[in-house]
């Protein structure tokens, strides 16, 4: 099973869970879109067999990825799976590939939706000087207070 199809057995028991409605399109490259619907905009989420990640993209610019999680699945020689980019000492050993994703993608995922994505009403884009470029998460008047360049309502 590929990821696509683990997200979208896993999201059909979680949807309850999480705070904003998600639909998916499949990519044509392979994975997921996954589009988050805030209440006055929509986010989009890319899963592949690797990561999800949230870009965000502004004046034709990657501004900032709002979250990129990862996961390096391997078997383990006694069964299961592990993941690579977990510390050797504390790897955990999972029963199943599935598990593994659930783990260190969808349920993060989730808990971003739902403690980062969903409480706001804006995000607010910043930029130096230099050109180093951020976002951040608000309610949309702290947002214009605190001097983002640019707050996208959410």
């Amino acid at each position: 099973m590929d990821t696509s199809q683990a997200f979208t057995d896993w999201l059909s028991t979680a949807q309850a869970r999480c705070a904003l409605p998600l639909t998916m399109n499949r990519r044509k490259t392979g994975g997921l879109d996954i589009l988050i619907h805030t209440p006055r905009s929509t986010l989009t989420a890319v899963l592949t067999d690797r990561e999800l990640m949230v870009p965000l993209d502004q004046e034709e610019l990657c501004w900032d990825l709002l979250l990129s999680l990862e996961a390096a699945p391997i078997e383990d020689p006694e069964g299961g799976m592990t993941c690579t980019l977990c510390p050797a000492e504390d790897r955990p050993v999972f029963p199943s590939l599935d598990a593994l994703w659930r783990d260190h993608l969808f349920e993060p995922f989730l808990d971003w939706i739902n403690t980062k994505a969903a409480p706001a009403t804006g995000l607010g884009l910043y930029r130096t000087a230099k050109g180093s470029t951020w976002a951040s998460f608000g309610q949309e008047d702290e947002l214009r207070a605190s001097g983002a360049d640019v707050v996208l309502v959410l």
